[in-house]
């Protein structure tokens, strides 16, 4: 069963609007910066350069929430067309962005971690190698870091947008081998399991919440007193409640991809059940 498609299209809408003042407020506070730092003499360049960086760091960020607010926001669509029983094409939004710039978007975040990756785990082998003047020494937790940061964006941005990417171009009415092959090739296992990760992070993200609560309650008494510690726990526990709340809404969402696209490889022919 699938999440209401009004749930996702709203949950869009925030992800964009936070998304706008959060890059908003770091552009506004390093302008600020970056104005007093070119009124002090030998800081001119440094002002211009921190202003010119927090600029296009805004400009990556606000494009990295409009394509994740587009991508929710299309796949709420596609689930209403899916529960409409429509048999024309599903027609896409003018403000979506072309399926194959998901795909792309994807692969191309998959691939820049693999490359900085690959070097960085060089880098720390030879300089762990001959910090312990071994021919071969690996420093283990750091290897297991970046393999974890490898499989976790592989997941979330080139899984999840390749996945976008085939429904909506099947949805749209699209119809050709290759994307048949496309979405056969699409592990909807991994997405599964992505959710699963959701939903155990969140059983964890609540439980510290508890336990902190209980072990640093006195401290915070003493120092903002009873009142102002109760305060205190009420605003955290209300923020991780709603920090659960939108884990939630994510793993739902990362489920129904795949739970749409097992239909398509069932539909197709090509579905593994594994």
């Amino acid at each position: 069963m699938y999440l209401r498609p009004v749930v996702y299209k709203i949950y869009a809408f925030i992800i964009l609007i936070g998304g706008i003042l959060g890059c908003g407020s770091i552009v506004a506070s390093n302008f600020i910066a970056s104005a007093a730092a070119i009124a002090i003499p030998g800081l001119e360049g440094y002002g211009v350069v921190t202003l010119i960086v927090s600029l296009v760091l805004a400009v990556i960020g606000l494009l990295y929430y409009y394509i994740e607010f587009s991508s929710m926001f299309a796949f709420g669509d596609m689930i209403k067309y899916e529960q409409s029983g429509a048999t024309e094409p599903m027609k896409k939004k003018g403000f979506i962005l072309p399926a194959k710039f998901y795909a792309g978007y994807g692969s191309a975040i998959y691939v820049i971690t693999l490359l900085v990756s690959i070097v960085l785990g060089a880098y720390l082998i030879i300089s762990y190698s001959i910090e312990k003047g071994a021919l071969v020494a690996l420093p283990i937790l750091p290897l297991i870091a970046i393999v974890i940061i490898n499989v976790f964006v592989s997941v979330h941005f080139n899984l999840r947008f390749k996945a976008i990417s085939d429904l909506i171009r099947v949805k749209t009415g699209e119809v050709s081998e290759t994307l048949r092959q496309s979405i056969a090739e699409v592990k909807t296992g991994s997405l599964r399991a992505y959710c699963t990760f959701y939903v155990g992070l969140s059983v964890v993200v609540a439980i510290a919440t508890v336990v902190c609560a209980v072990i640093f309650y006195g401290d915070i008494a003493a120092l903002l007193g009873t009142t102002g510690a109760i305060l205190s726990l009420v605003g955290g526990i209300v923020y991780v409640i709603i920090a659960i709340f939108a884990m939630g809404i994510f793993g739902c969402y990362v489920d129904n991809i795949a739970k749409m696209i097992e239909h398509h490889q069932i539909k197709n022919g090509v579905f593994k059940d594994i």
